[in-house]
Parts: C-alpha cells; sequence; structure tokens
C-alpha cells in the first residue's frame, strides 16, 4: 500500500508551511484533472458480495469481517435513505493481522483507482503529522477534509499508527463524524473514517487466549462483546491519538474491531496467496514448512499465534521460490 499519492503530497506540502487556502484549493483541481475521477459511477460504485468475496478470499483469521465490516459497510453506502453521520471504523491489533489490507481492499471496492482514487486519503503520523504546533495541525486536517468534500461528498480517509499520532489532533475530525454533521451546506454523512493502530493488541491478545484457555477454540464464536470494553478503555488511556480523545467519550466511532492473532493455517494461508502473486506453480507443502520455521510463535509453550501475524512474509518467500526452483512469473 502506498503510504500516499499525489494527494498524499500536495496535503504534506500543506503541512510543512503552505496554509493558503487558494493554493490548496488550485492544487486539488489540478488533482482532480490528473486523474480524470467523478463523484458518482463509475469512479464510484460498491458491491458487497464482491467485497465479502474479495475479503474472504485475501485475509484469514478475522470473524469480525463478516460480523462488522461488511453489514455496516453495505448499511452505509446502499442508497437507502437515513445515514445521519460518517461511518467511523477503529482497527486494533496486531502488526501483519490484516489492518491496512482490509483498508485496502475496503478502497478498492468503493473506488475504480482503490488507494490510487483522490477521494481516498492516507495519512501516516511521520509524514503528515509531525512538524508544527498541534494547533496549526489540527487546522489544515480540517481544511483538508473540508476541502475535499466540497469537491465530493463520498471520500474515504485511513489514519494509519494511531498509536504514533500526537495526542490531540484526533480531535479536529470531532465536527465532521458527529451526527448530522453539515457546514457550509456540506453534508459529511457519506464519508468513512478508518482509523488503525496497535494501541489495544496486548489486552486482544490476552482476552483470546483468555477465552481460548477457556474452551472456546473457534474463533467464529467470538462475540464483540468480548473485546469492545477493553479496546475502549486502552486506547482512551494509553499514550497515543486516541488518549483521552473526544471521539471515543462522545461514542461517535461505530465500531472498535478487534483483528485476532493469526493461528499456523491463518499464517499457512498468507504464504500461499504471496507465492501466487510470484509464481504460477502452486507452493508445495515442504516449501511452506521451510517459511514457517522462520515464523515466531507466542506464547511460549503453546506457540499457537504469530507474534507478527503474515507481516515480512514476503522476503522469505521469494528466497524460497528461487532456492526451490520455482519458475517466478517474469521467468514465464
Amino acid at each position: 500500500m502506498k503510504s500516499y499519492s499525489l494527494i498524499g503530497a500536495v496535503f504534506l506540502s500543506a503541512l510543512v508551511g503552505l496554509s493558503d487556502s487558494s493554493w490548496l484549493t488550485n492544487s486539488l483541481y489540478s488533482v482532480r484533472s490528473y486523474f480524470g475521477e467523478v463523484c458518482h459511477s463509475p469512479s464510484i460504485s460498491f458491491d458487497g458480495t464482491a467485497l465479502e468475496r474479495n475479503l474472504g478470499n485475501a485475509v484469514f483469521g478475522q470473524p469480525f469481517l463478516q460480523k462488522l465490516i461488511i453489514p455496516l459497510l453495505k448499511l452505509h453506502l446502499s442508497e437507502a435513505p437515513g445515514n445521519r453521520k460518517a461511518l467511523v471504523f477503529s482497527f486494533h491489533g496486531t502488526p501483519g493481522s490484516g489492518k491496512n489490507y482490509v483498508s485496502k481492499i475496503i478502497a478498492e471496492n468503493i473506488y475504480e483507482k482503490g488507494m490510487d482514487s483522490r477521494f481516498v486519503h492516507l495519512f501516516k503520523p511521520v509524514l503528515h503529522f509531525s512538524g508544527g504546533s498541534p494547533e496549526i495541525l489540527k487546522l489544515r486536517l480540517q481544511e483538508w477534509i473540508l476541502t475535499n468534500v466540497t469537491q465530493c461528498d463520498r471520500q474515504l480517509f485511513i489514519f494509519d499508527e494511531v498509536n504514533d499520532m500526537p495526542e490531540g489532533i484526533l480531535e479536529a475530525v470531532k465536527g465532521f463524524i458527529d451526527y448530522n454533521p453539515r457546514f457550509g451546506g456540506l453534508d459529511f454523512s457519506k464519508c468513512i473514517f478508518i482509523f488503525l493502530s496497535n494501541i489495544a493488541m496486548v489486552p486482544i491478545n490476552q482476552r483470546v487466549l483468555e477465552l481460548w484457555k477457556g474452551g472456546v477454540k473457534q474463533r467464529e464464536r467470538l462475540e464483540y462483546e468480548d473485546f469492545a470494553q477493553i479496546i475502549i478503555e486502552h486506547s482512551f488511556n494509553v499514550d497515543g491519538g486516541f488518549k483521552k480523545c473526544k471521539l471515543i467519550s462522545s461514542r461517535l466511532i461505530d465500531a472498535f474491531v478487534p483483528f485476532l492473532p493469526l493461528e499456523r493455517p491463518h499464517v499457512e494461508n498468507c504464504i500461499r496467496i504471496i507465492a501466487a502473486e510470484y509464481s504460477n506453480v502452486p507452493i508445495r507443502l515442504e516449501t511452506i514448512n521451510l517459511i514457517m520455521e522462520r515464523v515466531e510463535f507466542v506464547p511460549e509453550g503453546l506457540n499457537l499465534y504469530s507474534s507478527h501475524g503474515c507481516k515480512n512474509l514476503e522476503t522469505p518467500i521469494k528466497l524460497a521460490l528461487i532456492k526451490n526452483d520455482y519458475k517466478l512469473k517474469e521467468e514465464l
């Protein structure tokens, strides 16, 4: 996933010292012309069945895709009237559990250009929130959202690494995700906001293990109520972008989605998917086992969960394919 495209470059420039709104508006018109997108079909369309299929084929071990994310997206993006607020997700879990990947698939199933769409905005703390005073950063973030929604009311805003964001910055978006949000005639209720964080991964993993020891071996039996409160409390009290944040205390986040730690079969499926990107020859079980030897599992003694999910698998997979004489796609 790209950290930011031309859209992000414009925003980054704004953050590092340009606050003139006319410059920003002119830049946005240039971006719109460059991408050639429109605020309706074919640039923007949604097929809930396709989303369900794409997530099912590419993301493993996450029961709350079916229980939370897909139903809420279908409801929000349906033609039925009644949306009173923007849809707001907060994804929490271990690195490599699928948070960024799910965000990417959501973008690809709404916008023709996916993450490259001018209607999709990916923010990272080190790029977008590391310079300037908090108040200036908040004002510029608000200006960015306002200006883009002026162009199209179907925007997707993704905030990565919320755990590394300065405290208080996210207060800037409260007015846009509240109920019946309208500023200057603009309607923000069709927007989607997704916040990605590792903040609550420890209590999530501990809770999964507790339930497993208590007899809940099948994660499909896990319920949202098993995790929601521990995620909320941890996010609100631990240093990071959500600490003491009104987005939480005002109950404006629609779902705190737990991304569960991945078990061995889930990682093996990741290996198959990644290997298929590099070779048309199906990866053999013995090759998968060689790669799995490099994956760390926790807790010690039980070795149930990958400590880093499916993260950082690409290099060992490519090396294993080359070492075991698989024909890579560029060689075919």
